[in-house]
């Protein structure tokens, strides 16, 4: 993983809290550093920890393949918890890629409604 500028820019963990689901070789650093801390989680429970535990957020910036012909804007295959986070936000805001696979399921995407 390469280095994270928030983190970087804060070497001594003053002004910035990293909190991962991931905790690569990097975040394992930081964490010995003392500031990088992991969360211990359940993949498959990540939407209900949105749905029930966490504050809904104001705004979610999400990366989604071009829209199709019925208006539908497809998380592609990081969907886990994306539909979770789109049923809470106040705001959707979408980062079209061509890049992204386009993935078919009723729950994978965002009408651009």
């Amino acid at each position: 993983m390469r280095p994270r500028p928030v983190l970087e820019a804060d070497p001594n963990g003053q002004h910035f809290f990293w909190f991962s689901w991931h905790f690569s070789g990097y975040d394992r650093k930081k964490h010995d550093a003392g500031i990088s801390h992991y969360i211990p989680c359940n993949l498959g429970e990540i939407p209900d920890y949105y749905r029930r535990s966490i504050e809904p957020v104001d705004v979610a910036v999400l990366k989604t393949c071009p829209a199709d012909e019925n208006g539908y804007y497809s998380f592609g295959p990081t969907s886990l918890w994306h539909r979770a986070i789109v049923e809470s936000a106040r705001v959707v805001i979408v980062e079209v890629s061509k890049s992204l696979p386009y993935v078919y399921e009723q729950d994978n995407g965002v009408h651009k409604s």
